[in-house]
């Protein structure tokens, strides 16, 4: 089946960017000495951190079914560099007042921090099957030998402030802006068997990419800790919940309680008609057509499509609801 791709082009460039400042932190951090004053070595080390979170965030969420690896990976890189950075400054870092000391150990160590973090990024992107990430890792780790031995750090500066400037604008422009703007929370309930099945995970970015949705919540990214504590936590923070209805969720225990939590805290429940079933099964759980979609997975786009009109007639409903209690009142 061919993939839906339907509000995913315009994200392109914030994921080619991102992957960019993925490979190019490692570049700049790694690859150049820590001035030499403990305070000037303080406002060094908040901006890289600054910098190299901004980084894995806009790519985490770009691209949150990875979102953890990429945590582990900024976590490894960031704890590396910070041991070897502040060692290097306390003890070593009077030599660079003349210059970059390569046969210093820790000099050496922050040099191979960083091909060892762009080497894990490189097996990280084999892994995943990321044309992009393969590409400019191992590009990287080429140009870093270079970058070690011909680059004086006066350059970090000067490339980190067009840098700086690209964190703003992506984040003004695309995907933090999209993060963090005000919608709809959708919870998608479903069991895990049904996940691939189902293109649960396309749904939601489909979904995502509209500007009526804020956020939709499922278990493959979103879930922490204890399932229970955390479905007790999140149905409740959500305005709409998607009950995908198969033989497989109808029989499971944690889609039932899902299903259950919507109801106890008023979310607007959209039933989805799984392979297999009918409606009158459905009945049982007082879940009805009116409010629910088909899917069809020969017509992957239509489906999106009629869930999408689900969310917008909720969105009128609430429209005319609040005017209407403010007269009561």
């Amino acid at each position: 089946m061919e993939r839906d791709k339907r509000g995913f082009n315009k994200m392109k460039l914030i994921r080619i960017y991102s992957i960019v400042l993925i490979i190019s932190q490692p570049l700049l951090e790694y690859f150049y000495a820590v001035p030499p004053l403990l305070f000037l070595g303080f406002i060094f080390s908040l901006f890289v951190s600054i910098f190299f979170y901004i980084a894995f965030f806009l790519v985490g969420i770009s691209n949150r079914a990875q979102y953890g690896n990429y945590l582990v990976s900024a976590t490894l890189l960031s704890v590396t560099s910070g041991i070897t950075n502040w060692v290097n400054l306390l003890i070593g870092g009077i030599d660079i007042v003349f210059g970059l000391q390569y046969s210093s150990f820790f000099t050496s160590a922050m040099f191979l921090s960083g091909v060892l973090g762009v080497t894990y990024i490189l097996f990280f992107g084999l892994r995943i099957k990321s044309t992009y990430i393969i590409l400019f890792s191992s590009l990287s780790l080429l140009f870093s030998f270079y970058i070690f031995i011909l680059t004086p750090f006066f350059v970090l500066l000067i490339v980190y402030i067009p840098i700086v400037f690209g964190i703003l604008i992506s984040s003004k422009f695309f995907e933090l802006g999209k993060r963090f703007r005000k919608g709809f929370r959708v919870f998608i309930t479903h069991a895990v068997d049904d996940f691939k099945r189902y293109r649960i995970d396309d749904l939601a970015k489909f979904l995502e990419a509209q500007k009526e949705v804020g956020r939709v919540f499922y278990c493959e990214t979103d879930l922490i800790g204890n399932i229970d504590q955390w479905m007790n936590k999140m149905v409740p923070r959500c305005q709409l919940l998607i009950f995908f209805s198969t033989e497989n969720s109808i029989d499971s225990s944690d889609c039932i309680t899902e299903l259950i939590l919507a109801r106890k805290n008023n979310l607007l429940i959209i039933p989805i008609l799984g392979v297999g079933l009918d409606w009158e099964t459905l009945k049982k759980l007082e879940m009805n057509r009116e409010l629910g979609s088909v899917y069809d997975p020969m017509e992957f786009e239509t489906f999106c499509t009629e869930v999408y009109q689900h969310v917008l007639k909720y969105k009128q409903s609430v429209a005319t609801e609040i005017p209407e209690k403010r007269k009561k009142k």
